[in-house]
C-alpha cells in the first residue's frame, strides 16, 4: 500500500503513469519500496490511496478521531482550506482489496483507489461533523502556509483512480458514501 505522498504538489489528479516526486520522508520512503517491488521478481500489486478512518492504536489519533474529538471537547482546530484531497474510508479501501485478491487481480501493477470527490480538509471535516451532527463553529479555516510546525506534505493530494474504475468495472465512493461509511463504523468496537 502506497499513497499520494509519492506525487508532488504540482499534480492534480496525478495517474499511475506520472512520474514520482515526493515532497517529504514519508513519500521518498514510499517511492523507494515502490521501487523494490517493482524490480524484485515477485508477481506485485502497488496501491496509492488517500485513506481515512479510525486507528486501532488506541494511544495515537488519527484525522477523522482528531476532528470528532476536538469538536466533543470543544476545542479550537484550524483545518487547511488549501489542501485538496479525495479521501476513502479504510473499510471501503478494504473492499477494493478483498475483490482484487478474490478476483486474483495482481498483475504486477500500480492502481489507484481513492475516492471520487474532491474535497479541502476543511470541507471534509465540516461534512463529517455535520453529519455526526456534532458543533462546527471551533473550527477555523486553515492555511498549511501557515502551519510551520508541520512535516513538509504536498497540498494537493488528489488521486486519478478512473483506470481502476474502468480496468475492473468498480464504482468508488463519493464523499458522503465515505463519510457515510465512517459514521456507520465509527461506533464499531475497535481492537
Amino acid at each position: 500500500i502506497s499513497t499520494d505522498a509519492v506525487f508532488p504538489s504540482s499534480l492534480n489528479l496525478a495517474n499511475e503513469k506520472d512520474c514520482v516526486y515526493p515532497e517529504n520522508i514519508y513519500g521518498k520512503s514510499k517511492e523507494l519500496g515502490e521501487f523494490f517491488i517493482t524490480n524484485s521478481e515477485r508477481d506485485f500489486l502497488i496501491i496509492r490511496t488517500t485513506i481515512v478512518g479510525v486507528n486501532r492504536n488506541k494511544d495515537k489519533k488519527g484525522f477523522v478521531e482528531w476532528i470528532i474529538d476536538s469538536s466533543k471537547s470543544k476545542k479550537t482546530i484550524s483545518l487547511f482550506d488549501d489542501v485538496t484531497f479525495n479521501p476513502i474510508s479504510i473499510w471501503d479501501f478494504s473492499k477494493e482489496w478483498i475483490f482484487l485478491i478474490n478476483e486474483n487481480k495482481i498483475n504486477s501493477e500500480t492502481l489507484h483507489i481513492a475516492g471520487k470527490e474532491i474535497v479541502t480538509k476543511y470541507e471534509f471535516g465540516i461534512r463529517l461533523l455535520d453529519k455526526f451532527k456534532l458543533s462546527n463553529d471551533k473550527v477555523l479555516k486553515g492555511s498549511i502556509k501557515k502551519f510551520k510546525e508541520r512535516a513538509k506534505r504536498s497540498n494537493n493530494q488528489t488521486l486519478d483512480c478512473s483506470l481502476y474504475e474502468k480496468k475492473f468495472n468498480r464504482q468508488l465512493p463519493n464523499l458522503n458514501q465515505t463519510i457515510l461509511t465512517i459514521y456507520s463504523k465509527h461506533y464499531e468496537k475497535r481492537y
